[in-house]
């Protein structure tokens, strides 16, 4: 019987291993039978996988006891050469690191409250989704979904991030996205919705759609202008809120801005932090700037603002407004 030892970097490894595996769309029933056989093998490598389990808290879901459906993980790499991304992510991102450092450096390149998800994208990616009715989602970097179709409705759960929906008619069968602020149902095709701190926004390219919001209050937004709403109530819609589904194109546009919010927007496309100060934050900005390439962009607005970047380690990255 094997005794318990203090958990090793490589254990670690191999549970994040298994965990990548599994939520990939390469996982077959020979990898989900060596998956059962490795944990039984040794009491240290299910007390490793439980310890990830608890390291991830409830984003982990239901992968402790079931396996999940196939979800892609990232971009071509991933497709096409998955043993060597998950070789090269697992020898570069986490090899050595404590559980909960494992944890956070997993979650640098997909969001692990995705975990037990319908659909997620990687960080730096978007991704089209086509559901079962003829509707196409477009997914934000860093987003997460859940679909519940029946017989009488079509529900769409967006816990995190943002969503482009174009939808197929059906009038039998009501079209609605839900956040944690209420639901936005589709009068029209064609709307994005993105969860932000205990607000939704909407912006709506085609038709209209009814927003209601937990609390009850209603609102309606036309195509060419966009809404917040929070639990309580629905602002007034406003024709500048459409700049707010740019990242459908990979770009991010601001009018008059403070800088803070292109910051906001380049986060889900850059593998690490970028902290901003307040005063930094503050800075006034207007233009079309690229999200792929968040150091890039930021670069650029240093040239052109009074800013300073600095960039602690390949990953952290501070914005300060520049004293002189």
């Amino acid at each position: 019987m094997a005794t318990s030892h203090a958990r090793t970097p490589l254990l670690a490894d191999q549970a994040v291993h298994w965990l990548l595996l599994l939520r990939s769309d390469h996982a077959d029933e020979k990898d989900r039978i060596a998956f059962d056989e490795w944990r039984r093998a040794d009491t240290r490598h299910e007390k490793a996988w439980q310890d990830l389990a608890a390291g991830l808290g409830h984003s982990f879901g239901r992968l402790t006891e079931h396996y999940p459906a196939p979800a892609d993980l990232d971009a071509d790499d991933v497709t096409h050469h998955p043993m060597q991304w998950r070789r090269r992510f697992l020898q570069t991102a986490v090899g050595g690191l404590s559980l909960a450092g494992i944890a956070a450096a997993v979650n640098l390149r997909y969001p692990l409250e995705g975990v037990d998800a319908d659909h997620v994208t990687a960080t730096r990616q978007r991704r089209q989704v086509a559901l079962q009715d003829g509707s196409r989602l477009l997914l934000d970097a860093r987003s997460v979904v859940d679909i519940d179709f029946s017989e009488g409705a079509r529900h769409i759960h967006l816990r995190q991030g943002a969503i482009r929906a174009v939808v197929a008619p059906d009038t039998q069968r009501p079209f609605a996205v839900h956040t944690a602020e209420g639901s936005v149902r589709a009068l029209g095709t064609d709307y994005m919705v993105r969860q932000e701190m205990q607000r939704t926004l909407v912006a709506v390219h085609k038709h209209s759609v009814e927003i209601v919001t937990r609390s009850g209050a209603r609102g309606t937004v036309t195509a060419g202008v966009g809404a917040r709403f929070d639990a309580a109530m629905v602002d007034q819609p406003r024709d500048a809120l459409i700049d707010e589904a740019a990242w459908e194109h990979g770009m991010v546009t601001v009018r008059g801005r403070p800088l803070a919010d292109i910051v906001s927007a380049l986060r889900p496309y850059h593998y690490g932090m970028l902290r901003i100060s307040a005063a930094a934050g503050a800075v006034r900005v207007s233009g079309t700037f690229s999200l792929d390439d968040p150091l890039a962009t930021l670069a650029l607005l240093a040239d052109a603002l009074p800013i300073t970047l600095t960039q602690y380690t390949p990953l952290i990255v501070l914005i300060e407004r520049r004293t002189a």
